[in-house]
């Protein structure tokens, strides 16, 4: 049985041509891109155009290749965190909250390893209320509006910038314990 940390990097076990299909992507500063869609995925071709390899690419995934690359045997396309859903942002700006409010939205969850609290949303106590991050451009404009799921731990606070592909907040996927 494997463990969820073997799911977390998608590599290539032949070479060819690489094309994205279906695969919703957005360019982060750094170069690198990131899956924005959760049926995307990447083909990998020989030189008579046979398909060798169909490879599923999770939402959230950075991909470390681009639509027409030639692969090598082995090469690290994607990588991602096997132990939570990412909430990514597919605008640049600056974070603001809406409807966020301490014991009614969100919890504070203090980490005794790290020595950090983390904003973590709750079941709204308010059924009027739905939390949610905004983006807004330079001139406080919104661009974005992004609703927070519960259990989902907040990554940022008021005013921090963020990029095209940054992750805004985690949900940690559900485990099993056996």
């Amino acid at each position: 049985a494997g463990t969820a940390t073997d799911t977390s990097t998608l590599e290539t076990k032949t070479e060819g041509l690489l094309t994205f299909d279906r695969l919703r992507v957005v360019k982060k500063e750094s170069g690198t891109y990131v899956s924005m869609n959760r049926n995307g995925l990447i083909l990998i071709t020989d030189a008579s155009g046979r398909e060798k390899e169909k490879l599923p690419v999770p939402y959230g995934a950075e991909l470390f290749v681009k639509d027409g690359d030639r692969v090598k045997i082995g090469q690290t396309l994607a990588r991602w965190d096997p132990f939570s859903s990412p909430i990514i942002t597919e605008k640049k700006g600056k974070i603001d909250f809406m409807e966020m409010e301490s014991g009614v939205t969100f919890i504070e969850k203090y980490d005794e390893t790290t020595g950090f609290s983390t904003k973590v949303v709750i079941e709204p106590k308010n059924s009027e209320m739905t939390p949610r991050v905004i983006i807004r451009d330079e001139d406080n404009k919104q661009i974005a509006a992004i609703t927070l799921p519960v259990n989902a731990y907040i990554l940022h606070t008021k005013d921090d910038m963020v990029d095209v592909g940054d992750v805004i907040a985690k949900k940690p996927k559900e485990t099993m314990k056996t």
